[in-house]
């Protein structure tokens, strides 16, 4: 029965039969990117694309593979575990950074007379590694709350997965809301958490250090800047990431500017809709013209 369920949804036998399972059957099928996922992907580095078509891979047409589904999530799983050990040793490196003594610059050698005074955080590069710090620990508190949500649904049958998938579908956005929420440890973590503690330590040492120092420092930093990006290019699933994000971004736009016309058109015209306190409304007019006609037939003559 369940084989022959699976020939029923493959459509095996016929002319379009489904190929490999990340492929539709069905034309205009895609859901269309709004400017939820368009606006929020440059603020989480592209990670929400990347992660949108991988859940469109494995929900295709309705239709979920066991395989597939559990090789996904398990994934899922495995890259949580990392992100968070990575964001706890972030974590530390931040704390580490803030007690350097040429870090700690406050104002506790003044004239206090109240606690009030005391401000500790004052250095930039102090500000930029309390970001890091903020970053990582979301990191790793949302980390774990995806691994507790997720971890049981490795075991789902593809009914389960699917109904799982469905309920987490809205009439909007599709799936964007779970590929966004899918990647904020790894935004938070690779993206503001590192970033943060990068300019952190540039800060330190371009504030605090002398002419040679700050030059070594800029040019290991350039260097550095564009061997990330180049890896960024080369890579694939960002350059994927990219391409979606870059191929919805003018599509969403006018989406939703249409619906903002379309909205603004719709409270105008109930607006004026409306009759006016100081005209005859319909209903007295219709009242008035099948008295005149009643009276007409019956031979009396009316003035109105």
């Amino acid at each position: 029965m369940c084989s022959a369920h699976w020939r029923f949804l493959c459509f095996h036998g016929q002319n379009n039969t489904r190929g490999p399972g990340h492929l539709a059957v069905y034309a205009n099928t895609k859901q269309k990117r709004s400017l939820l996922i368009t606006s929020l992907s440059p603020t989480l580095f592209l990670a929400p694309e990347g992660y949108l078509l991988e859940l469109e891979k494995v929900w295709v047409d309705g239709v979920i593979i066991e395989v597939t589904w559990r090789n996904f999530i398990s994934g899922l799983l495995k890259e949580w575990e990392q992100l968070i050990l990575s964001s706890t040793v972030v974590l530390s490196v931040n704390v580490g950074f803030l007690a350097i003594p040429g870090v700690v610059i406050s104002n506790l050698n003044g004239d206090i007379t109240n606690t009030n005074q005391v401000v500790i955080f004052t250095f930039p590069a102090q500000i930029a590694s309390c970001m890091s710090l903020v970053a990582s620990a979301g990191s790793i508190v949302i980390g774990l709350l995806l691994i507790r949500h997720s971890g049981p649904k490795q075991n789902e049958d593809p009914a389960g997965a699917s109904d799982y998938l469905y309920k987490n579908t809205h009439h909007i956005f599709g799936l964007e809301r779970l590929a966004i929420i899918f990647s904020l440890p790894w935004a938070c973590l690779c993206g503001h958490g590192m970033l943060s503690f990068f300019v952190a330590l540039l800060l330190f040492c371009f504030c605090i250090s002398n002419a040679s120092t700050r030059i070594f420092v800029a040019v290991t930093s350039v260097v550095v800047a564009v061997l990330v990006v180049w890896c960024i290019q080369n890579t694939q699933g960002s350059s994927d990431a990219m391409e979606a994000w870059f191929s919805g971004l003018l599509p969403s736009i006018m989406r939703t500017l249409d619906n903002a016309r379309a909205t603004c058109h719709r409270i105008l015209a109930s607006i004026y809709s409306r009759p006016h306190s100081g005209s005859p409304s319909s209903a007295t007019l219709d009242r008035a013209g099948s008295v005149h006609a009643t009276s007409y037939r019956e031979g009396v003559g009316v003035v109105v």
